[in-house]
């Protein structure tokens, strides 16, 4: 998407990432080059240990047809889920 970051601040953006952004009405803001902790956390969106339902173990590589297939593989999902909790509250 960035073609060109130079040190004095002119930034080159490839031309159909303009038009997108454009179209949405977003405006790009590039990083410092090289600065990691610039960029915020985006590459795990849905990873969070503490949550009931890990979205990211249920959503990867999930093919469903329609939407009443979707809802029945989440309510499969989330009722094994529930069920190894309790199994191991009793232990």
């Amino acid at each position: 998407m960035i073609l060109t970051h130079r040190k004095n601040g002119v930034i080159g953006y490839q031309d159909d990432f303009l038009k997108f952004c454009g179209l949405y009405g977003i405006e790009p803001m590039a990083c410092q080059p090289y600065q990691a902790q610039t960029k915020g956390k985006v590459e795990r969106p849905f990873h969070d240990p503490g949550t009931v339902l890990n979205q990211e173990q249920f959503l990867r590589g999930l093919k469903v047809s329609d939407l009443r297939e979707f809802e029945a593989r989440l309510f499969a999902f989330t009722f094994r889920k529930r069920l190894s909790r309790r199994k191991r509250q009793f232990r």
